[in-house]
């Protein structure tokens, strides 16, 4: 007797129909502990990070001119 042919008799060869039972998936949840690891990994990558400087923008004035003083205006960037 060959040992494929023990193995053969053993093992119920049943074909895989479906991945779930009854058309609902099973839920999947992660180990508490790796997603605790997870979080702690990224909280140090953030905290080794440089950080970035907010520079604040001035805030600039609306100022309504005439066209005249538009084109004026825009004839000087020109110029520049």
């Amino acid at each position: 007797m060959d040992l494929s042919e023990v193995y053969s008799k053993q093992v119920n060869k049943k074909p895989v129909s479906s991945l779930s039972i009854g058309g609902s998936f099973p839920q999947i949840q992660k180990d508490p502990t790796i997603r605790q690891l997870e979080n702690d990994v990224f909280a140090k990558m953030r905290s080794l990070m440089p950080q970035e400087e907010t520079k604040q923008i001035p805030k600039n004035e609306v100022v309504s001119l005439s066209f005249e003083e538009a084109l004026k205006e825009l004839s000087s960037f020109q110029k520049n």
